[in-house]
Formats: C-alpha cells, structure tokens, sequence
C-alpha cells in the first residue's frame, strides 16, 4: 500500500537529509521551508503551523494527510 509523504525541509538541515533517507525507499514529494515561510507553497499555512508546534525544527513532514513529529520518527517510532 502506498503512502503519499511530503517533507519540507531547509538546506543544510542534517535532521532533514536523514529523514528523506529513512523515506526514500517510499518516494516522498521534498518542498522548501524556505517557500512555505514566504507564503509560496499552497500549504504554508499548515506547515509554519507545524513547524511551530515543533519548535521551530526542520523538517516538516506529512503522511496520508496527517502531520508527523520528527522527533519521534527520529526516536525509531513507526511511520
């Protein structure tokens, strides 16, 4: 079964590239922070909701429709 995985992330972000990694297997769609920060992507809303909800750490990610801590998939929690 096939998930859809959005993951916004920052260049220079080592928490980004690792998490893209753990995905990649996947497939993922990668936006820029950067972009949703400057009201360019059509979810920026969502996201700098999200992004604050988490303390203002990259990366950003979304799975079937749902917004996913990093820290915890970080911390080996299931996707």
């Amino acid at each position: 079964m096939s998930r859809t995985i959005t993951i916004w992330t920052l260049a220079g972000c080592g928490r980004c590239e690792t998490l893209k990694a753990r995905f990649r297997d996947e497939g993922f769609e990668e936006r820029s922070l950067g972009a949703a920060s400057l009201g360019q992507d059509p979810d920026a809303v969502d996201v700098l909701t999200q992004l604050a909800f988490q303390d203002h750490r990259a990366p950003v990610i979304r799975i079937d429709g749902s917004f996913v801590s990093p820290d915890e998939l970080l911390a080996g929690a299931p996707a």
